[in-house]
């Protein structure tokens, strides 16, 4: 029987990475759902939902991919219930888009990763503000419907 709750979870690619940090909660006592390939859309929301925070480490961590702002953060901010604990990289866009420790968390290191989740896990209401905090942000500024409207303008300037 699964539990109704978790700590930390990801529903993501099965990168060695993020298998690692899957191992690394467990081994620091969190309790942890993650799902390598197994999850989209709506199913994928409602497993990170049942988490307290939603965990994010981007294909770049490694150095072996390419750095971005992956769907994950903006999935995860969407759905107001997991606070999104992520890795951020230099002069991406991140700070562009939100607040750290307002709308998010981040972290550089696993320790640091470790270590805040633990913290989070912890304190549960601290976390749920920030989840809400994110979700409130993001719904009023950075959806869909945002970017299309922001390529149209675009468009409409260079008419």
């Amino acid at each position: 029987m699964r539990k109704n709750h978790y700590d930390v979870g990801m529903c993501a690619a099965p990168y060695k990475h993020r298998r690692r940090f899957e191992k690394l909660f467990r081994k620091n006592g969190l309790s942890t759902n993650f799902y390598f390939r197994k999850k989209f859309g709506r199913s994928a929301t409602r497993e990170i939902g049942r988490c307290t925070i939603g965990f994010n480490v981007g294909a770049g961590f490694t150095e072996e991919r390419g750095k971005d702002i992956n769907m994950r953060v903006f999935e995860t901010m969407a759905n107001g219930q997991a606070m999104l604990l992520t890795n951020t990289y230099e002069n991406i866009g991140y700070e562009d888009l939100f607040v750290e420790d307002r709308h998010y968390v981040t972290y550089k290191t696993e320790g640091e990763a470790i270590e805040k989740a633990k913290y989070f896990a912890n304190n549960p209401l601290e976390a749920a503000k920030i989840a809400r905090e994110g979700q409130r942000h993001l719904l009023a500024n950075h959806t869909y419907i945002h970017r299309c409207k922001e390529i149209l303008s675009v468009f409409e300037r260079s008419k």
